[in-house]
Order: C-alpha cells, then sequence, then structure tokens
C-alpha cells in the first residue's frame, strides 16, 4: 500500500512538473515571437536612431540632454535598456542627448565681417561683452581687427569676447578758413570745395556790414575737422532798424528718389507766417536739392514729388 502511495505522488509530480513546462516553453515562444533585440544607439544620430529604432518596432525617446566631451551635439550618449536587450515591440528605448563638449573652441574671426563674426560666437553658445572701434586702413570697415580670448582657446560656453573692429581707413582732417568778411556765396562754393557741408546760415543786422557778408562762423577758423562735418554761419543782413529782428535760416537738403521720368518737386513751408510754397521744379532721380529756409517759430517742411507727400522735415526755432 506504502509503495502505491509512493508511485501515485511521483507520477502527480511529474504531471506537475510537465505542465509547468509546458507553459513557460509556451511563454517563452510567445514573448520571442513579439520582442526583439536592441541595437546599440550611443553615438548615432537623434535622426538614425529613430530609424534604427523604428525599424523594429520600437519608440524612442528622449530623457534628456547632457554635456559630451567626446560625442557630438544631438547625438546619443546613453540608452536604457542597452544594446541586446530583448524588449517587446511597441515599447519604449529611453536615451540621453549630448549637447556637445562644455568647452568649446574660441574660432578665428580677424577680417571676417563683425556681422558674421556675431553669428559664429551666437551658435557656438558664446557672447560678445564689448566692441571696440578703431580707424584702420589695413582692415575693411566693419570687420573684426583682434580678438580676446585668441582663436583655439578652450573656453566653458557662455563665456564672453571683445572684439576689435574697424571703423574703416583713417578720415581726412583738414583746417577750418576763415569765412568771415566774405560773401555768402564765396564761403558757399569754398565749404563745397572743401568738401564741407552747411548746417545753418543765421542773418543778423549789422551797423557798418554790408548784406550777404558772414559776420562768424561755427567752428571757428583754425578748428580742425573731418572732412563731410558740417558749419554754421551767421551773415549780415545790413544795418539794424527798431521794427527789424533777427532772422535765421537753415539749409534743407533731399534728395530726389528713383523715378522713371522728371519729377515735379514741390517745397512748402509752414511757419508762423503761414504756409507758402517756395520750391517748385521738375527734378530727376538723385538730385540733390539744397534750399534756405527761414524759421519763423514752429516751422515744417513738407516735400512733395508729383503731388505725393514724400518727406515732412520738422526745424526748431
Amino acid at each position: 500500500m506504502k509503495s502505491f502511495v509512493g508511485f501515485f505522488k511521483l507520477a502527480l509530480l511529474l504531471s506537475v512538473v510537465a505542465v509547468v513546462s509546458g507553459y513557460l516553453v509556451m511563454r517563452i515562444g510567445l514573448w520571442g515571437a513579439h520582442s526583439v533585440s536592441i541595437p546599440s544607439l550611443v553615438g548615432q544620430d537623434i535622426v538614425s536612431a529613430v530609424e534604427s529604432t523604428s525599424r523594429l518596432g520600437l519608440n524612442l525617446r528622449i530623457g534628456h540632454h547632457d554635456f559630451d566631451p567626446e560625442i557630438p551635439k544631438n547625438h546619443v550618449i546613453r540608452q536604457n535598456p542597452p544594446a541586446d536587450y530583448p524588449l517587446r515591440k511597441n515599447r519604449i528605448v529611453q536615451v540621453v542627448l549630448s549637447k556637445g563638449s562644455k568647452q568649446v573652441e574660441i574660432p578665428h574671426l580677424v577680417e571676417a565681417s563683425l556681422r558674421r563674426s556675431q553669428s559664429i560666437i551666437r551658435k557656438m553658445g558664446l557672447s560678445i561683452s564689448k566692441t571696440y572701434p578703431v580707424y584702420s586702413d589695413e582692415f575693411p570697415e566693419k570687420s573684426v581687427i583682434a580678438q580676446s580670448p585668441a582663436a583655439g582657446t578652450q573656453v566653458d560656453r557662455g563665456s564672453k569676447m571683445e572684439l576689435l573692429v574697424s571703423k574703416g581707413p583713417y578720415p581726412d582732417f583738414l583746417m577750418i578758413p576763415d569765412f568771415s568778411s566774405i560773401s555768402l556765396d564765396q564761403a558757399i562754393t569754398t565749404i563745397k570745395n572743401l568738401k564741407l557741408r552747411i548746417k545753418k546760415i543765421n542773418y543778423r543786422r549789422s551797423q557798418g556790414v554790408s548784406r550777404g557778408i558772414v559776420l562768424s562762423q561755427k567752428p571757428i577758423f583754425g578748428s580742425k575737422i573731418e572732412k563731410g562735418s558740417f558749419i554754421e554761419l551767421t551773415v549780415s543782413e545790413g544795418a539794424v532798424t527798431e521794427s527789424e529782428k533777427t532772422k535765421t535760416f537753415t539749409l534743407l537738403h533731399f534728395k530726389v528718389p528713383p523715378v522713371s521720368k522728371p519729377a515735379k518737386v514741390i517745397i512748402r513751408v509752414d511757419n508762423e507766417e503761414g504756409e507758402k510754397e517756395v520750391y517748385n521744379r521738375l527734378q530727376r532721380s538723385g538730385d540733390e536739392i539744397s534750399l534756405l529756409v527761414e524759421l519763423s517759430g514752429r516751422t515744417t517742411a513738407k516735400i512733395y514729388v508729383d503731388d505725393e507727400l514724400k518727406e515732412v522735415k520738422h526745424f526748431p526755432n
């Protein structure tokens, strides 16, 4: 009887083992049929990593970004699960992407334009703390003459740079001649020949000085200025009478915009004496108009080209 019971127990145990083994084999077979081996994604750029996982029916998720001295920006540093790990389809593989090296190498910017240099510096995660403009006969205007730190220096991202930037060739300076005691016409001719410009002409009565003779100037005689600078003149209107006031004039400049044919240019001046037309002529594209405008209180000049208002200039008294 004992022998029969022992035999029965053994048979029951073997049956249980067979059932469990069969179940496990079936589960392993089913798992294997729906799982894939994860490829190594480390070193791949994000696009390649997405393609690699998508082909196997897996989903890619970016966990975070981190600096890495060797792996380029937007390439995979780490992955989870690791390579060769079996994973069922439609599951997620998480990766960490590189932000590139925490340090960058300062680029060579000398001779590059300031605009291009600013773009390069910004893309590298750097910034410009200060620019120093200086004249240079060797470097074109707005190009980099020198830089700090020097090219090739390793610095942390976020570091600041300083640039020495060309203002172009050294300007031509000249000594202002004495315009006093000559006629306004002579003064204007000389000013134009010296490549200077008239900013304003003031008129005032002067006892003993003929009308149209220059009384004074700014800057004064002997001053050193750049070509293209402005000159202000004060001109005599003759003897002073009790009823007359000092008059002030300014020089209005206007360049005719591009037109297909000669256009009618009209200038109207509005001041405390009312509005009046002071200019009406046909002009071609690019013509430059210089016109003396009397300042009487708050003065405004309206410039029309073929009856279309092109510009309004305001002059303080």
